[in-house]
């Protein structure tokens, strides 16, 4: 049986792994190995790992879109400033292109997805399902693994220690409308490892006409809110990018992106966050 891995660890190493299995395609991962906490190198991990549903492996079995998430350390100078989240969406055309737009906000710096356009090309999947992406200018992009059509976990060679999750969009005939999200919903953080840990969960409905209302609980580095009340708005494309203002804002606070009428990711837009996070809002 073939998995493939989505973990986060600041080191390379061999680590000895506790599971548990979550159902007959996945499991959860705890690396069991000691610490070593006085060389600043202790790798502590923890991850899932998702059955590759896929034998036959080509270029076709990246076609259509995907809804993509990233997260990442945000370092300037050397230094972990914050952290580094995108979510965006990727067109694939089944043979070796793809094109798309994120949004990404490092450490409160952001960069709306008009203004980060993507492309580039994509290699035929290996035997293990390993895909190597390049950018439109030649560079090695991220390397992904294949869990099925359009689902894929994969990362980036770079300090920031970036780790994506890639799946797959199913759009409605005519591409998605206000009513697209509707009913409700719970919402968690994704987070990974990070000092000054921000985490949160709650609930959040739609009338499906453009309105949200909704309750999080909060833990901000040990601060601990619960039931803070959402009122906000939502408006979009029919890409699935919606836009998001809370309370009396004008402006977008977050954007959501909808993989389908059962779920959607928020990333925060207005920069006012240090410490970005990536909700998963699931039905």
């Amino acid at each position: 049986m073939n998995f493939a891995l989505r973990c986060r660890s600041r080191v390379s190493v061999f680590a000895d792994l506790v599971d548990y299995l979550t159902g007959a395609e996945s499991l959860l991962l705890l690396s069991s190995d000691p610490g070593i906490a006085s060389t600043g190198n202790t790798p502590v991990f923890v991850g899932k790992a998702l059955r590759r549903r896929e034998t036959t492996l080509n270029a076709s079995k990246l076609s259509g879109s995907s809804i993509f998430h990233s997260d990442a350390d945000a370092i300037s100078g050397g230094v972990v400033i914050g952290r580094a989240v995108e979510v965006g969406i990727i067109d694939w055309n089944g043979k070796g292109a793809f094109t798309g737009s994120a949004d990404s906000n490092k450490a409160g710096a952001v960069t709306l997805a008009a203004n980060n356009p993507l492309s580039g090309a994509y290699a035929t999947p290996d035997a293990f399902g390993r895909v190597a992406l390049t950018d439109t200018g030649g560079s090695a992009g991220p390397v992904l693994y294949l869990i099925g059509p359009n689902p894929a976990c994969g990362l980036e060679d770079n300090p920031d220690v970036t780790i994506l999750q890639f799946e797959k969009q199913t759009p409605p005939a005519g591409g998605f409308t206000l009513p697209s999200v509707i009913g409700g919903y719970s919402q968690g953080s994704l987070c990974y490892t990070f000092e000054h840990q921000n985490v949160f969960t709650g609930e959040i409905v739609s009338n499906g006409d453009g309105g949200l209302t909704g309750t999080v609980d909060t833990n901000l580095a040990g601060d601990v809110t619960v039931k803070s009340p959402e009122d906000g708005k939502y408006a979009g494309e029919t890409n699935g990018r919606f836009l998001l203002t809370f309370g009396t804002a004008t402006s977008p606070i977050d954007a959501l992106y909808v993989v389908s009428p059962t779920q959607f990711y928020l990333i925060n837009i207005d920069g006012g966050v240090w410490n970005p996070l990536v909700r998963n809002t699931h039905q």
